[in-house]
């Protein structure tokens, strides 16, 4: 969360710009994953920044805010609660295609024009998506690893995760050839050589 906050956080100064006009970055990070860190709070929402340790009124910066979100909590808040719109927001990025977000979709008509936005998406906004959720699934893994794992179990996966990451371009890349998109086009999104896409 921190990395992609200073990707963002830095993107927002144009070269040459003084480091004051740097703006705000809000990042929202909604996990299918149960945190240790927040198991005692029942509120499927926290909202954190940078506090002194001691003097918890006293923010260093205004322009770091960070919201968890998690998704089981939310539709736990959901059973409780169907009215409440951020909890519909949860449900329907969990699964759009679930039957709960079919009866949310008669209430919640903001939902209902997101439900139709995602089915009208063109197939190269949905593989441009797919490349950037691929990448970022590399980056997540490694760093979870990472964590965790020894040098000897960390080769070991890394292995397992190129080897995953291959076959996942070489799939992207078959549909993107079904599709008769351009062969440039594919090299760019896949990261694959051109040798490699014409054997498809």
């Amino acid at each position: 969360m921190l990395f992609y906050f200073s990707k963002l956080y830095a993107s927002t100064i144009d070269k040459g710009e003084d480091y004051i006009g740097a703006k705000k970055v809000v990042i929202i990070a909604i996990i299918d994953y149960d945190l240790d860190l927040t198991k005692e709070i029942k509120e499927m929402e926290t909202v954190w920044d940078i506090r002194e340790r001691k003097n918890k009124d006293l923010m260093l910066t205004d322009k770091l805010e960070l919201h968890i979100i998690e998704l089981r909590k939310a539709r736990e808040e959901y059973e409780k609660n169907k009215s409440s719109k951020k909890a519909q927001w949860m449900m329907f990025i969990n699964n759009p295609n679930e039957m709960e977000v079919q009866e949310i979709m008669k209430e919640n008509k903001e939902i209902e024009e997101a439900v139709v936005e995602i089915r009208e998406m063109s197939e190269d906004e949905k593989l441009e998506r797919i490349a950037f959720l691929r990448q970022k699934a590399i980056m997540d893994e490694k760093a979870i690893y990472a964590a965790g794992l020894d040098k000897g179990e960390m080769r070991g996966k890394e292995a397992g995760i190129k080897e995953g990451e291959k076959k996942k371009q070489l799939e992207v890349a078959k549909k993107m050839k079904t599709k008769n998109m351009d062969i440039n086009t594919i090299i760019e999104i896949t990261e694959l050589t051109k040798e490699e896409i014409e054997k498809l």
